[in-house]
């Protein structure tokens, strides 16, 4: 009775011993014909391995392969890289920037395109080299609202300076308001603080962009 018991453990021990060691020459094998190089590859990078990035960036450069260079490859779930990412491994000679100058090499172009084509994207969890697609967004839309402000504001900031002062400050916004409405009291306070407004009340066009101004 003993033995018998002895011999179905030795035979159970000895079947998982032999499936382990199956398993491990299936791995083996698979790691030498390539197949993970084929399924992490060409379809996605391995997770958060921004090694194997740095190494198809290197391969990209020795082959001059500009465009691969530029592209953007997911390495995590919302996380995209490219070449220019700069916590990558990457010598002086194997950073590129002047081969990314076109707009689809942009961190924000490729924000705006992940908004067209994904169905439920959320710019808070989306990074593109290491930056958030809401920070660029943000960002976008300062730089326009500047630009605006210089293309359409700027003779007008350059007549009346102090307006840029009062936009940053409430009460004095309040008081310029009532001055345009014709409140003499509030434009006598306003031009003792701000004497380079003395015209602007006789300036129809100047009074009317500089409220469009301050309620921007």
């Amino acid at each position: 009775m003993f033995n018998k018991k002895g011999d179905r453990e030795l035979s159970i021990g000895t079947l998982l011993l032999l499936l382990l060691g199956i398993i491990v020459l299936v791995i083996i094998v698979v790691s030498f014909t390539g197949v993970w190089d084929y399924i992490f590859g060409t379809v996605k990078l391995l997770p958060g391995d921004s090694e194997k990035v740095a190494q198809v960036c290197k391969f990209d450069v020795s082959s001059e392969l500009k465009t691969d260079y530029c592209l953007f490859k997911e390495v995590e779930k919302g996380i995209w890289l490219n070449c220019l990412y700069p916590e990558l491994n990457l010598g002086p000679d194997e950073r590129k920037p002047e081969w990314c100058n076109r707009d689809i090499d942009k961190p924000l172009t490729k924000c705006l395109e992940l908004n067209r084509t994904s169905t439920n994207f959320n710019p808070k969890k989306v990074s593109i080299n290491g930056i958030t697609c809401e920070q660029l967004m943000r960002e976008q839309q300062n730089t326009q609202e500047g630009t605006g402000t210089n293309e359409v504001f700027k003779p007008l900031l350059d007549t009346y300076p102090s307006l840029t002062r009062i936009k940053a400050n409430e009460e004095d916004k309040k008081l310029f308001e009532d001055a345009a409405s014709g409140e003499n009291d509030s434009k006598r306070k306003l031009l003792n603080k701000y004497l380079d407004l003395s015209g602007i009340f006789d300036d129809p066009e100047g009074l009317r962009l500089a409220q469009h101004y301050l309620s921007t």
